[in-house]
This record gives C-alpha cells, structure tokens and sequence, in this order.
C-alpha cells in the first residue's frame, strides 16, 4: 500500500467535495471489495456531508448478503440506506419474455431497472430541495477492464455526481488496504458465487443454477423454477453464453455504471 496512493485519493475525495459541494455523500456500497476500501477511507475521514453507505437491493442477492453490508455498517459505525428498483418480480417477468441478459442490449436494460432505477429513488429520498447535489462514491477503477480505462474522475448527471476516488488503484493495493487497514471487511461470497454477491443476475455466469442453490437455498430455489420455466419456453439457461450475430448496441451502459460485469481485463 503505497501512502502517496493513499495521499492522492484523499486529495481526489477533497477536490470533489469543494468542487461540487454537495448537500450530501454516499458509499454506493456492494460489500465487495473494492466499495469496502472506499467506506473505510470516507468513515476514516469523517467529512461533515457524509452520510453513509447506500447498498442496492436488486431482489438478486446472494442469502444473507443484505446482513452481511448490514454487519459491515454497524461494525464501522455508518449508517445505511437500502435501496430497491424492479426488484426480482420483474426480473423474473423479463426473463420469461427476452431471456437471461446473455447479450449486452439485455444486460443494459437489466442493470437500469435492477440498479439504476434504485439510485434514482435514493436520491429523490435524500434530496432536500431541487438544487441540492448528492455524491455517490464508488469503488470502480480504470484497471478494472478495458472498457473502464478511460472511467471519467467524476460524472454529473442533473444533481446525481458520481465520484471514483479509487480511479487510479490496482487489484494489489486494494487486497493490502484490506489487509492492513480495513480489517473489518469480509465477505465469504466471492468464494461460493464468484462476486460481492449482490446480485445474480446471470450476467456475469461464474455459477450454474446447481451450485448457487447448493451454496444459497433461498435464491438458488428462485432461480431453479425460473430456469425451469425458461428451457419450457425454449429458451437458454442461466448459465449459458450462446454464439450469436454481432448486433449493433442500440443501449449503452451509463458512464457512472455500478455493474462488475464491464469487459476483459487488460
């Protein structure tokens, strides 16, 4: 852990608060890790608009995820907001009509309405008047993917700023933070589901059906009947990646997008 990176986002954090002075700061908090080392860095902080960790429920969560960033936040003293968008009901609905988000037209319009749709209704939540500003810290890196190589500092949209104070850290750093400093931080679902585990949505596929409800009966059970009635409709599986045409992308994911699932690693 270098302590120049660390001086340099601490700087970035600040740049950003005078910048845009907002009426209030969040952690968009997954519980992985990568959000982990940013709620760490904003509770170490303790800027006066800081307010907490905001976490998605996508309706897709791994069993006992939502206890587990519940746990996180009390542990560090944080408050947390829990957020929700279309939920699996309509997951499950659009499944059975277009499939599993295998292609990435499908994926963009399932991360909109499982995760997009969320923060919105979060921060129509926490706004006080029109003109205030909210800040969403994020833990998304430009080394992350080849797609987020060129991840902007900060993005505005209308008085939603997202803001990426770990733009410039790598894989190792945030495994030392974690070590080192964060020690708090634990999160058992890379190891059974391949993620932070707040959402399967079958994007990124790192499970079949099987294991995820060998290792999360509650979801798995879900997602079992849905695969089900899925391959009755004579469509995929959840865990399949099918060869189709390359199809020009009529939907593009936002550039503040929360989604793990973002292209090859450089």
């Amino acid at each position: 852990m270098k302590l120049s990176l660390l001086h340099e986002t601490v700087l970035l954090i600040d740049k950003a608060m005078n910048h845009w002075l907002p009426h209030g700061v969040f952690v968009a908090y997954s519980g992985g890790k990568d959000s982990a080392v940013v709620l760490d860095i904003m509770k170490r902080l303790g800027h006066k608009r800081f307010a907490g960790a905001m976490a998605i429920d996508t309706g897709l969560a791994a069993d006992g995820w939502l206890e587990m960033v519940s746990s996180h936040c009390d542990e560090l003293g944080v408050s947390l907001d829990i957020a929700s968008g279309g939920g699996f009901e309509w997951y499950r609905e659009n499944v059975l009509n277009y499939g599993f988000g295998y292609t990435p037209n499908q994926h963009v319009i399932y991360y909109r309405m499982l995760k997009e749709r969320a923060i919105g209704a979060h921060l129509k939540s926490v706004k006080v008047s029109r003109r205030d500003r909210i800040v969403y810290m994020t833990g998304v890196r430009r080394s992350e993917s080849v797609k987020r190589s060129d991840t902007p500092i900060w993005h505005k949209r209308g008085s939603r700023i997202t803001v990426n104070p770990l733009i410039h850290w790598h894989s190792d750093e945030i495994d030392r933070y974690l070590e080192h400093i964060a020690q708090w931080w634990a999160n058992s679902f890379y190891a059974s589901v391949g993620t932070s585990g707040d959402c399967l949505c079958g994007w990124t596929c790192r499970n079949d059906v099987a294991t995820i409800k060998r290792n999360h009966p509650v979801i798995g059970s879900k997602l079992e009947e849905l695969e089900s009635n899925a391959l009755e409709l004579g469509m995929w599986r959840y865990d399949e990646r099918p060869e189709l045409p390359q199809q020009p992308t009529r939907s593009k994911m936002p550039e503040d997008s929360l989604c793990i699932s973002c292209g090859a690693k450089k």
